[in-house]
């Protein structure tokens, strides 16, 4: 975390609560979320069941769109799509 900024492991607590709870209350319907490339990589790295380390390994390019589809109760165990940006489709694998 850079210096004076909010503790990295806070961070994911707190944005992984608030997926949780999306994911819980809006069971079986379709959500857009428009949040900031450090929230995508969390959300990212929590439905691929990948360690924290892997943060800043994700790409995340800028307007990118992510396409989250069938997470459990948890959020858990999603299918990822990177659907791409402005600039065209995201490549294979970067997400």
């Amino acid at each position: 975390s850079p210096p004076g900024a909010e503790p990295l492991v806070d961070f994911r607590d707190r944005v992984l609560a608030a997926w949780r709870q999306m994911c819980e209350s809006a069971m079986g319907e379709r959500v857009l979320v428009v949040t900031h490339g450090g929230v995508i990589r969390l959300i990212l790295l929590h439905v691929q069941q990948r360690p924290l380390s892997d943060l800043l390994r994700l790409e995340v390019p800028h307007a990118c769109l992510y396409r989250i589809t069938s997470p459990g109760r948890a959020g858990r165990g999603a299918r990822v799509m990177a659907l791409g940006n402005e600039h065209g489709p995201i490549r294979e694998g970067a997400a």
